[in-house]
């Protein structure tokens, strides 16, 4: 031992007995000979016995402003020394770093309201914990491989060095661990097989580095490790073992750096990690990690990615809850990611891409998100229970696989706003584990109608994606998968009208798809017409209107025999010039709107005709109802109608052309 240590020795020996007790027992003479000493001494064996060292002999040493000064700057140390006593440093000026190792502390450590240089408590045993609120340590607060059977607390502390619970054991079953508004200047470290059972309390703290829990096993029920409001200026970290059966929380918490979950598990089975409103400078990763409650980021804001890769939540309910949060990066829920509950991104706001692309997925809802980038939806390892709703979404470009496409009534597509629909083949694995696409397919408007019709039918008939679909092929420059989505969308709605309306909705659908069959109608209705009033002139069955008049102008033999019938009668015989009635004319006029030719003035169905038959067959004989007045009437009604129907069609058709 150096001679100047010997000189403190004695000194400290002198001021002991002096000012404390002249009779030291050898454990406390140990004491003071470690504490002068610039050695370290050994380390103590844990079958060692460990004698009894009086707390008020210790709180002595700590607080004699005279013998601080003969103890060396590595502090008092106490080495396999039992404290049967309650150790009180409340609000005491604890001059050196108080160093204890492999000790028993039978009582409570006090050390509220003190002020220390750093404490060090190692492979030691605290009986009723340490209660130090508002204590303001100079250095760290080691707890490095320590058994507690009662609460640690420290409400308000102020550790300028780290908290260090590495491989600590925690077993009392309320707060086990509580820092409530503490500062710490460095890291907080809960890792190397740190064992709790009661709840770990770190409400409103301020951390200047990181939180690490490695390979940490937190067994509390409840709330496990519970973080609201904290300021923590490193990441967060929770890997390689760790283990929670309690809930994570985090809620409002502010993270600079990153929140990772890697290689761990949460056995909560309500909510296994709360970050709502949290604020989260890095990325959040979940990779290797099993959860059986729900992951919440609800309102977080997240400034890099949020990335999913073998993880697996088990939750049945909702797995991700990420209501309104906030991410600036991507989302990729990649392969190896399997959730039994539903992914919430309900008013989502994703500044990169949203990747779910090779998961096995139950149910996906977008309502209301905004993904600045491309929605990637390939590889889906689905189920029938895999369900996408897309409802009022907002996407750059929607990469897809036909194989990955829900079940029919499992899509949800209503508000979907889009810029770029993308068809892919199927991708490998090491497309996937690349991030890279398979190759491009041509954008098919019969195909895309069948992935609309993945709805459910009560959402089938709503227009926005049709109308959607409808303008991106417009865009494209295929006019004709355009006109044919709105004519099947058309026939959609029709299907719930009355069937003479129905099947005159799809009839206009039909026309207005492709205006040219406009011409092909026109001309089945100028050659029908044609045929049934062919056969009207031939059979009689038409007549002059002129004959309906009251001073109508009669033949000469018709002339003669009506001055017969009535002498005062004056007729005048009908002019060889009168128009003679010409079937094709006639018809033109009545089908065509606009077209007046004069043949429709002077010619008429005969009221007073009597049917006859076309032919002399006598089976035939039925078809004489064809030249009826009723027939007729009707006819030329038809014939109006359908011509007014069909200029509408064809007027629309034309503005829709010239506008384009």
């Amino acid at each position: 031992m150096p001679l100047l240590d010997q000189i403190r020795e004695m000194k400290l020996i002198e001021l002991a007995k002096t000012r404390f007790d002249p009779n030291l027992t050898p454990a406390e003479l140990k004491v003071l000979h470690d504490s002068a000493s610039s050695e370290d001494p050994p380390e103590p064996d844990e079958k060692a016995p460990r004698p009894e060292i009086r707390a008020t002999f210790l709180r002595w040493l700590a607080t004699d402003p005279e013998a601080a000064q003969h103890i060396d700057p590595k502090g008092l140390r106490v080495y396999a020394a039992t404290i049967p006593c309650k150790l009180d440093l409340k609000e005491c000026h604890v001059n050196p770093t108080l160093d204890f190792r492999d000790c028993e502390f039978q009582e409570q450590m006090n050390l509220q309201f003190a002020e220390i240089r750093g404490i060090y408590i190692l492979d030691s045993l605290l009986t009723m914990g340490i209660w130090a609120d508002g204590v303001i340590l100079h250095g760290p607060l080691l707890f490095r491989r320590i058994h507690s059977a009662g609460e640690n607390r420290l409400f308000g502390a102020r550790i300028e060095g780290d908290l260090d619970c590495s491989s600590a054991k925690l077993t009392a079953t309320g707060n086990a661990l509580s820092f409530d508004g503490a500062k710490i200047g460095g890291n907080v470290f809960l890792n190397q097989g740190f064992e709790s059972s009661g709840t770990i309390r770190l409400l409103g703290a301020e951390i200047a580095g990181q939180l690490v829990c490695q390979d940490a096993k937190l067994k509390a029920k409840g709330n496990a490790l519970y973080a609201d409001g904290a300021k923590i200026g490193g990441s967060v970290v929770l890997i390689d073992g760790f283990e929670s059966e309690g809930t994570i929380r985090l809620l409002g918490a502010e993270i600079a750096g990153q929140l990772t979950c890697k290689d761990a598990k949460l056995k909560a089975k309500g909510d296994a990690l709360i970050a709502d409103n949290a604020k989260i400078g890095g990325g959040v990763f979940i990779d290797g990690f099993e959860s059986e409650g729900t992951i919440r980021l609800m309102g977080a804001e997240i400034a890099g990615q949020l990335a999913c890769k073998d993880a697996k939540l088990k939750a049945k309910g909702n797995a991700l809850y990420a209501d309104g949060a906030k991410i600036v990066d991507s989302v990729s829920l990649r392969k190896g990611f399997e959730s039994d509950g539903k992914i919430r991104l309900i008013g989502t706001e994703i500044g990169g891409n949203l990747s779910i692309n090779g998961a096995k997925v139950a149910r996906v809802s977008c309502l209301n998100a905004v993904v600045k980038g491309d929605l990637i939806w390939q590889c889906i390892e689905k189920s029938e229970k895999t369900e996408l709703s897309l409802v009022g979404t907002k996407v750059k470009n929607l990469r897809e696989d036909k194989m990955s496409w829900p079940d029919e009534g499992n899509l949800k597509l209503d508000g979907l706003i889009y810029e770029e629909l993308t068809l892919h083949g199927y991708s490998s694995d090491e497309d996937i584990a690349s991030g890279m696409y398979a190759p491009k397919l041509p954008l098919d408007a019969k195909e895309r109608i069948a992935w609309i019709m993945l709805q459910p039918p009560n959402r089938c008939t709503q227009p926005q994606p049709w109308m959607q679909l409808r303008e991106l092929l417009e865009r494209k420059g295929d006019r004709k998968g355009a006109k044919y989505v709105l004519f099947r969308f058309r026939c959609l709605q029709a299907q719930k009208s009355w069937i003479l309306w129905r099947w005159l909705r799809i009839a206009f659908a039909w026309l207005e798809e492709n205006p040219l069959r406009i011409g092909y109608s026109i001309l089945f209705t100028l050659a029908l017409g044609t045929l049934v009033f062919a056969g009207a002139v031939r059979s009689g069955a038409m007549i002059e209107t002129i004959k309906t008049q009251p001073n109508m102008i009669a033949t000469y033999e018709e002339s003669l025999k009506g001055a017969a019938r009535n002498p005062d009668q004056s007729n005048k015989p009908i002019s060889l010039h009168y128009t003679s009635f010409q079937p094709f004319i006639y018809t033109l006029e009545n089908a065509v709107p606009l077209v007046k030719l004069g043949m429709d003035e002077r010619w008429m169905p005969d009221l007073q005709h009597q049917p006859q038959p076309w032919c002399h067959i006598g089976w035939l004989g039925w078809l004489k109802w064809f030249n009826s007045y009723g027939f007729l009437v009707w006819s030329r009604w038809l014939l109006i109608l359908s011509g007014w129907f069909q200029a509408t069609v064809l007027a629309a058709a034309l503005a829709d052309r010239f506008r384009k």
